[in-house]
């Protein structure tokens, strides 16, 4: 394993780490969206991309990354949806409003308790029951599910993000994506965050259970602005190669 592919596994675990194993909400009791925001934007767009990009072309999994490799190549569309669905999905109000000591499932990890006072919890629990819509304070789902949601959202997150990044760092060049159209992947990408990201801002109080609007619109501009800044830094990566390596093709046969 070079040097280039060891930075990127010590880096990606280290994200990994801070994402599941550092209590954000405590840094601001009154934030606990912002950090679940923080938690995931982090996962998916930062830890799974360095950690599959660790991964040397000569490994125990080979067969396997293979086949994955093939099948991203052949149908990216795939690995796109993969990636931005989980994220629109596990950002639906549905999931988040989910109880777990009086706020939502997913404002804390999952290997950690909900944060802030009981004070704090009880006061949250009680803006939640006022201000959220009838729709969505009468979904419930079987303990035996909402027990196990804290546990499953975030593998997910790390998976979904290492299915998106898959065609454009696997480690066997030959099945990348070409830059141009890892140029589109990306963008599309751009826009979908974007749009999430703008949904959250602008949608009403009471959407999500304890969380004030302050607290929305933080979480909903951090999907927008900083997710966009690392599809559209990637892009700009790409296309100052592919410019550069197309000016030494001109070199060579000029």
């Amino acid at each position: 394993m070079n040097r280039n592919k060891i930075l990127s596994l010590v880096c990606g675990l280290l994200i990994l780490v801070i994402c599941t194993a550092v209590p954000l909400p405590s840094l601001d009791p009154d934030t606990p969206f912002t950090a679940a925001m923080l938690r995931h934007v982090g996962l998916l767009l930062i830890a799974a991309p360095l950690l599959a990009m660790a991964i040397p072309a000569d490994n125990g999994m080979r067969k396997p990354l293979m086949s994955l490799s093939r099948l991203t190549a052949h149908h990216p569309s795939i690995a796109w949806v993969a990636g931005i669905l989980t994220m629109w999905l596990w950002h639906l109000p549905i999931f988040y409003n989910l109880p777990a000591n009086g706020g939502g499932i997913l404002s804390c990890s999952p290997f950690l308790p909900a944060h802030g006072s009981a004070a704090i919890l009880a006061a949250q629990a009680a803006t939640a029951a006022a201000t959220l819509p009838a729709s969505f304070a009468t979904i419930s789902l079987p303990t035996s599910i909402t027990a196990i949601i804290p546990w499953i959202h975030t593998p997910s997150l790390l998976l979904a993000g290492f299915i998106f990044c898959w065609p454009l760092v696997t480690p066997y060049p030959s099945l990348r994506l070409p830059a141009l159209h890892s140029i589109l992947y990306l963008a599309s990408a751009c826009v979908a965050c974007s749009l999430a990201g703008l949904l959250i801002t602008y949608a009403p109080q009471g959407m999500y259970r304890g969380v004030t609007i302050h607290d929305q619109q933080s979480g909903g501009l951090i999907m927008w602005v900083p997710c966009c800044f690392l599809y559209l830094s990637a892009s700009m990566t790409l296309l100052i190669r592919w410019l550069s390596l197309k000016e030494t093709v001109n070199l060579i046969h000029s």
